[in-house]
C-alpha cells in the first residue's frame, strides 16, 4: 500500500509540474530615443560603463521595470489585464545590452506581446529634465522553456559584445598611427569581456 501511495504522489507531482509550467518566455530589447536612433553596434565609441549607466538611468532596478510593464499591461487591457499583469515576471534586465527577459502565462503571451508593441512612451523619473521619453520594445524571440530562453539570451548578449569588438577593431586599423592604441584596445577588450562574463553568469542562474 505504501508503494502505491508513493507512486501516486510521484504521478501527481509530475502532473502538477506539467500544468504549473505552461509559460512562455519573451526576450525583448528596450531602446529609448538616444539608442533607438542608431544601431546597437554603433555604440562602440562609448565606454561600456557609460552605456551601462544610460541603461540604469532608464530603469534603475528590475523591480522598477516590472512595475512599469505591469502598469503598461493594465492600461492597455483594462480590468481584464490585471491578472495578466500580475502573472508577468521580469526574469532578467541588463542595462548594458538592454536585454529584457519576461516569463508570462502561455495563454496570455499574445496579449503581453501586443502591449509591448503599444508601449511607446516611458515616464522618466522626476529628477531628470525630460518628463517623457519615447521607447521601443522589440521582441527578439519567444521560447517555451527556461533552457531555450537562456540560450537565446546568451546568443543575443554575445552578438552585442562581438559587434562592439569588431567595430573597435575596425576603428583601430583605421587609426593605427597612435602609439597608445594597443593599451586602449586592451583595456577596451578587458572591460567588455568582464561585463560579458558577468552577464553570462546571471543568465545561467535563471530558473
Amino acid at each position: 500500500e505504501s508503494v502505491v501511495l508513493i507512486y501516486k504522489s510521484i504521478l501527481f507531482s509530475q502532473y502538477y509540474s506539467m500544468v504549473r509550467l505552461k509559460t512562455r518566455w519573451l526576450l525583448v530589447r528596450l531602446d529609448v530615443e538616444a539608442t533607438a536612433a542608431t544601431s546597437v553596434d554603433d555604440d562602440h565609441d562609448v565606454d561600456i560603463l557609460e552605456i551601462e549607466q544610460m541603461g540604469k538611468s532608464l530603469f534603475p532596478s528590475r523591480r522598477d521595470l516590472a512595475t512599469t510593464i505591469r502598469q503598461t499591461i493594465s492600461s492597455h487591457l483594462g480590468i481584464a489585464g490585471e491578472g495578466v499583469a500580475l502573472d508577468t515576471q521580469v526574469r532578467l534586465w541588463d542595462p548594458t545590452t538592454r536585454l529584457l527577459l519576461l516569463r508570462v502565462p502561455r495563454d496570455d503571451c499574445g496579449k503581453v506581446r501586443a502591449c509591448l508593441t503599444l508601449w511607446t512612451h516611458y515616464e522618466v523619473p522626476a529628477e531628470t529634465k525630460s518628463k517623457r521619453s519615447r521607447i521601443v520594445a522589440s521582441v527578439l524571440s519567444v521560447n517555451g522553456s527556461a533552457r531555450t530562453a537562456k540560450r537565446s539570451a546568451l546568443l543575443q548578449a554575445r552578438k552585442w559584445y562581438r559587434g562592439r569588438l569588431i567595430q573597435q577593431e575596425s576603428s583601430k586599423s583605421a587609426s593605427s598611427s597612435s602609439s597608445s592604441i594597443p593599451l586602449m584596445q586592451r583595456k577596451f577588450f578587458d572591460k567588455n569581456c568582464r561585463k560579458l562574463q558577468e552577464l553570462i553568469t546571471i543568465i545561467q542562474a535563471i530558473d
